[in-house]
């Protein structure tokens, strides 16, 4: 049967349940240490691979292969939002990892962001 609707509960219903990083998989360890990668605030803070997610609750902060996890719906719901071209979650504060902007024309091109090593912009056919 269908759950046809959801509605709030107290939270002291939730008393006694655990979340488990990863979802109870195993998190990404770093290869030299062994341990595991820390993504929360901390001095040990370190960003996830880019085939992982960190998955923070209160409690914990570790990176998670994506296999093992839920895949972000949009930038908004990453740790450090949207990059400038609304699209790509930023790998780190300041728009860390972004691509590149070149002011290319939203009407012509594919995108605002810069293409390769040539930071041109990617036109659509018949533009140039």
């Amino acid at each position: 049967q269908r759950q046809k609707e959801t509605r709030l509960r107290p939270l002291d219903l939730c008393n006694g349940m655990e979340v488990k990083p990863c979802n109870g998989e195993g998190a990404v360890v770093d290869p030299e240490t062994g341990e595991e990668l820390d993504c929360g605030s901390g001095p040990r803070r370190q960003d996830c691979p880019l085939d992982s997610y960190c998955h923070q609750t209160p409690h914990f902060a570790k990176c998670c292969p994506k296999e093992a996890g839920v895949y972000l719906k949009s930038c908004q719901d990453s740790w450090y939002g949207c990059c400038p071209d609304k699209k790509t979650p930023a790998q780190g504060p300041g728009h860390l990892g972004c691509p590149s902007l070149c002011g290319c024309n939203k009407i012509g091109s594919y995108s605002e962001a810069c293409v390769g090593e040539s930071e041109q912009c990617q036109c659509k056919p018949g533009v140039g």
